[in-house]
Parts: structure tokens; sequence; C-alpha cells
């Protein structure tokens, strides 16, 4: 049986958004804080194991196996990134410090949210 036209740009879509995914970054691991939820229904509550991800701009954004920027102030870096694709496959993003970097702390199914005021916290 032939694949149809729709299987096969689905199957290009999914090979071409593999061949310029994020690099992952290895000078800070991603730890996410733990945040239990509940999902509610009109039986009842069921518990979630869930947790807070900071997104990924406010996070240190670097040159593979570096730590030049690839993203500096309000601009990505013409070298590294001249297109998507190319920073993308130039640029590693990294995980960031909850707690010390971005205040962002969690104690039981309780999230606390300091207000952060240095000028390092998209480091």
């Amino acid at each position: 049986k032939k694949m149809g036209t729709g299987m096969k740009l689905l199957f290009l879509t999914l090979f071409a958004s593999l061949a310029v995914a994020q690099q992952i970054g290895h000078q800070a691991s991603e730890q996410h804080p733990p945040l239990p939820t509940e999902t509610c229904t009109k039986n009842g509550c069921t518990p979630e194991n869930t947790a807070i991800v900071l997104d990924g701009n406010w996070r240190w954004t670097h040159k593979v196996d570096g730590y030049t920027n690839c993203y500096t102030g309000d601009e990505w870096d013409k070298t590294l990134c001249p297109d998507p694709a190319t920073c993308a496959q130039n640029c590693a993003l990294d995980g960031g410090n909850y707690p010390g970097t971005y205040g962002i702390h969690t104690t039981g199914n309780t999230l606390q949210l300091d207000f952060v005021t240095n000028s390092n916290s998209n480091s």
C-alpha cells in the first residue's frame, strides 16, 4: 500500500524537527522543583506528581562545549545564530538554579516566588 501525501508530509515534518532540536547544555543540570497538584472531577480529586519548569528564555544559552553566550541583551549572536537551524545546532540550553538565581522555592504544595532584583537573572 502506498503512503499518502499527508502521511509523507507528517514524516518529513517529524524528521525535520529532529534535525533542528535544541542542544542540551552541560554546565548546569535542570532540576525541576516539585509542586504536587490535583486533578479534580465531580467524583473527587486525584494527586498528580508535577513540577515547576522555567521557560528556556530565562536560562543560559551558550555555544556547545563552550561558554560564549548565544544571546546577549536582546540580540542573538549573528555568527553562532545566523538562522534558527544553525543556532539550534551551535547553541546549548543549560538548566537553571531555581532557588538561587530565580528565587523559585517549593515546599510541599506551596510555591514561593521571590522578587529578583539583581541584573544577572538571565544567566
